[in-house]
């Protein structure tokens, strides 16, 4: 496994549990998956991608519908692509998209023996012609402005990371517009007598989404919110700090072969993906790849990485070879 590339992803693993970080980025060991389904999340991100690529918007529905994990989340998805290109269609963020999906990979800090990559959803002119980056995110938080969702981003690793990778790349920039759709929480419900219910019946597919798309239509602002994320240059040297000092740590962990398990992080935000053979003391080296589980040759699959930058980027940082 490459251990000398991080990506945001891999950081905010090894930050969460150790452990997790070498089932998932030293042995390569991930869960089995449909091929061809994607998590909820993903499924929108391929209907707003095929929207910034010059798609209608039914082409972009069709996109995110065929990709979610199932027959709900296939209208949830739906109505959300939807829902944001009508609630943005009269106030689009870039007047000019420069790059979609542009993958970056470079050194951030000098003489370093390790880079970090990612993968930026979009770069664009913005109305007054700064350049910018724009990341699409679904929540399930308080969007509303002022909330701990935008206060985050003010520190946020990966608007960090992906600012000084767009300037990698080029592109001068120091804002991000950060462009989050909530969730929708509705379910399929029970069918009153009045609507032909009565027995049990829940709502069609298409009843379903269209209640949905009347929630959206009352409260866009609930559902869809946007706002920039801007990186002064002490905003920029603090993450370099932060960074520097969690790679040595990665590092040292691999050196001594000791990951530790953070055991407060086995239940937050649902179960860790490693915590039935992790709880077990399940060992691969002895008793193979657990069931359920395969081992990936590529531990960074969302990027395709092409060429490198090799070259030096002026920072204040020390190194950590």
């Amino acid at each position: 496994m490459n251990s000398d590339v991080f990506t945001s992803s891999s950081l905010g693993t090894y930050q969460a549990c150790p452990r997790r970080y070498e089932w998932a980025y030293v042995l390569g060991i991930r869960r089995i998956r449909t091929p061809d389904r994607l998590g909820i999340g993903s499924a929108y991100h391929a209907g707003i991608e095929a929207l910034n690529l010059g798609a209608t918007v039914d082409q972009a529905i069709a996109k995110s519908r065929n990709a979610a994990p199932n027959e709900i989340d296939a209208e949830r998805v739906a109505c959300m692509v939807s829902g944001w290109h009508w609630r943005w269609r009269e106030a689009p963020a870039f007047r000019r998209v420069l790059a979609t999906e542009k993958v970056f990979e470079f050194k951030p800090v000098k003489r370093s023996r390790w880079t970090c990559a990612g993968k930026i959803d979009v770069i664009g002119e913005l109305p007054d012609g700064r350049v910018a980056i724009g990341e699409y995110k679904t929540a399930s938080e308080d969007l509303s402005p002022g909330s701990d969702y935008w206060r985050r981003l003010l520190i946020d690793r990966q608007v960090s990371l992906y600012v000084l990778g767009a300037r990698s790349l080029g592109y001068d920039v120091d804002t991000v517009v950060y462009d989050a759709a909530r969730l929708p929480g509705l379910k399929p419900r029970l069918l009153t007598r009045r609507e032909g219910g009565g027995n049990g019946e829940r709502e069609n597919m298409e009843q379903y989404a269209a209640r949905i798309a009347e929630s959206m239509g009352e409260k866009p602002d609930w559902y869809f919110a946007r706002a920039e994320i801007p990186r002064l240059p002490r905003d920029i040297e603090q993450f370099r700090t932060d960074l520097v000092h969690v790679v040595k740590s990665v590092r040292a962990s691999g050196r001594a072969g000791v990951w530790p398990r953070n055991t407060d992080a086995c239940r937050r935000w649902g179960a860790c993906p490693y915590f039935g053979p992790c709880a077990d003391c399940y060992d691969v080296e002895t008793s193979g790849i657990p069931n359920g589980y395969e081992r990936v040759t590529d531990v960074h699959a969302e990027l395709t990485i092409g060429e490198t930058d090799d070259d030096d980027h002026d920072n204040s940082a020390e190194s950590a070879e």
